[in-house]
């Protein structure tokens, strides 16, 4: 019995020895991304152009004491090129002094000529990498991808952290869809469903959110304006979308802007295939959406009861919203 405790004690101590993070890396020592930028060579059309944004510690406000730099100052902006996304973070790493680290990766820019040539090459080794997050965000930007990681607003010293904060607070307000990289890989191993992606516009210190890219098979095929994205998050996500303004008709200007706040969805079927019959001839389906909301807004006064007033301000959007969707197509 000694010598089985003995034994006991022996084994405990050497697992003590065990403990410990083996195979750590101090913070020091990576070269953290935080935005990057797939783009298409000009005249080499089998080549990928990588643009990275990298925060530089030392020059952020507050740290070490130091006061910092400002923008320009704050992060470095490189770009290689490469056959694959792979080669090109390979040819990026033997330009620095550090191991690169994509685990704090928050931002994926991919511009329209990638995007519509298709996507299923690239995110394929952000499936596979264990360090992206699944929480990224995964962005068309209408032109060059580099442009959203080159711009500088004067609101924060991190360029790429003022688009989050817009795409983050968008989704919390209802008016900007949930897009992530985790929902993007999910929609293309569904096959009854067909991805979509936050489409921004990028300034030289601005970035303005213009909607949704819409993909069939990974490529892009098109583009929602606010008015169609808010329209359908109220529809999949019954969430509440953004401000509606309403021109009045005969008014002389006047508009009427409208505030949801509420959103109830309810699938019908309709045909032979909702009573259960055999013959399925006929196939039909009703999608209704109740939107409650406020008017916050009205420039002019317009006569008639309550009641009259809503059908006419649905119908007067409805023709509006018809004839923006034909000359948004």
């Amino acid at each position: 019995m000694g010598k089985a405790w003995a034994s006991l004690c022996c084994l405990l101590l050497f697992m003590t020895l065990l403990t410990g993070c083996w195979d750590r890396r101090e913070l020091e020592e990576r070269t953290s991304v935080i935005a990057l930028g797939i783009d298409l060579v000009e005249g080499r059309q089998n080549l990928y152009k990588l643009t990275v944004q990298i925060p530089i510690p030392i020059k952020i406000a507050g740290s070490s004491g130091q006061g910092g730099g400002g923008n320009k100052d704050a992060v470095k902006i490189m770009s290689v090129t490469g056959k694959t996304v792979t080669d090109a973070v390979n040819n990026l790493q033997q330009r620095l002094n550090q191991r690169i680290f994509l685990g704090h990766t928050r931002v994926l820019a991919i511009s329209e000529d990638v995007a519509r040539r298709g996507m299923d090459d690239i995110i394929d080794s952000f499936r596979r990498d264990p360090q992206i997050r699944r929480l990224m965000w995964p962005v068309v930007v209408q032109g060059r991808a580099a442009d959203l990681l080159e711009m500088k607003p004067g609101l924060i010293q991190i360029p790429v952290v003022f688009l989050m904060d817009l795409i983050e607070n968008g989704t919390k307000m209802g008016t900007i869809p949930d897009q992530t990289m985790g929902e993007y890989l999910i929609q293309t191993s569904n096959e009854t469903l067909q991805p979509m992606l936050n489409y921004v516009q990028a300034y030289k210190d601005d970035v303005k959110w213009k909607g949704v890219a819409v993909f069939r098979d990974q490529k892009m095929v098109g583009s929602l304006n606010d008015i169609h994205t808010w329209a359908l998050l109220q529809l999949r996500d019954e969430k509440r979308g953004g401000d509606v303004i309403v021109p009045l008709p005969g008014k002389g200007g006047g508009y009427i802007s409208f505030r949801p706040h509420f959103v109830r969805t309810k699938l019908e079927m309709k045909g032979s295939h909702a009573t259960g019959q055999d013959n399925h001839s006929g196939h039909g389906v009703a999608y209704l959406c109740e939107i409650q909301g406020d008017i916050i807004e009205m420039t002019k006064n317009v006569e008639g009861s309550p009641e009259e007033v809503i059908v006419m301000l649905a119908e007067t959007h409805q023709k509006r919203n018809g004839k923006t969707g034909q000359e948004n197509a």
